[in-house]
């Protein structure tokens, strides 16, 4: 409790400096966790058995947000979230033909985006945010296919949450399910199925590194 109250008047201190409001960019780097994987499951031509693959790499956001001492009494934050940058990387697997590295990426032309809510009343943060990502294949021959990433979570979040938040001193733990169509081609050939997993990102100092992200990082700039 005293904890909370010294908080909250450091934290009005700091508004009634820059009198009426203050905007602030956060950039968040969240890192793929090593329980993250999905599951690949091939239904036509064939009905194959599900392949599991486990994922790497990460995800940097930044989030704009607009605070007044009117937000701080009421206890409401909101804020809007820009993607700037994501990649997430599995081994690949063999559907008809080798995948290679297959490696997420976000759609240069639109990452898409999402929003931010705290209530520090009811202790709580949302994230709703609608990345355009497309999952491209280490094997030229395959191309890429959308592969749409949401990562939609309510967390315990309270005053030290939002003021290390604030000053990137936070650990935020963000798990979403994975659930998507797969669709896409070889040589002609119709490869349809779901892709379903769970992923795992939290808060990290800086971008995760690894060969495989490496080998991604060339795919995707050839």
């Amino acid at each position: 409790m005293k904890q909370t109250k010294l908080l909250m008047t450091l934290a009005l201190s700091a508004l009634a400096m820059n009198a009426v409001a203050c905007s602030l960019q956060v950039e968040q780097i969240l890192a793929v966790q090593p329980t993250s994987q999905m599951n690949i499951d091939v239904a036509t031509p064939f009905d194959l058995p599900p392949v599991s693959q486990a994922l790497e790499g990460g995800n940097v956001m930044s989030i704009d947000i607009q605070i007044s001492l009117f937000d701080l009494i009421l206890g409401d934050f909101e804020g809007d979230i820009s993607v700037e940058e994501l990649l997430i990387a599995a081994p690949g697997v063999n559907i008809l033909v080798p995948t290679g590295r297959i490696c997420i990426v976000p759609d240069a032309a639109n990452p898409g985006g999402g929003t931010f809510e705290a209530n520090l009343h009811s202790k709580t943060a949302t994230f709703d945010v609608a990345i355009n990502t497309n999952a491209v294949f280490g094997n030229a021959a395959l191309g890429s296919f959308p592969f749409p990433f949401a990562l939609e979570s309510t967390l315990p979040f309270g005053l030290a949450e939002m003021l290390g938040l604030l000053t990137g001193s936070t650990d935020l733990s963000i798990t979403q399910p994975i659930s998507q169509a797969l669709n896409f081609t070889v040589s002609g050939i119709p490869i349809t199925g779901q892709v379903t997993g769970e992923i795992t990102l939290a808060s990290a100092d800086a971008f995760p590194t690894s060969p495989l992200l490496d080998e991604c990082i060339a795919i995707i700039g050839q």
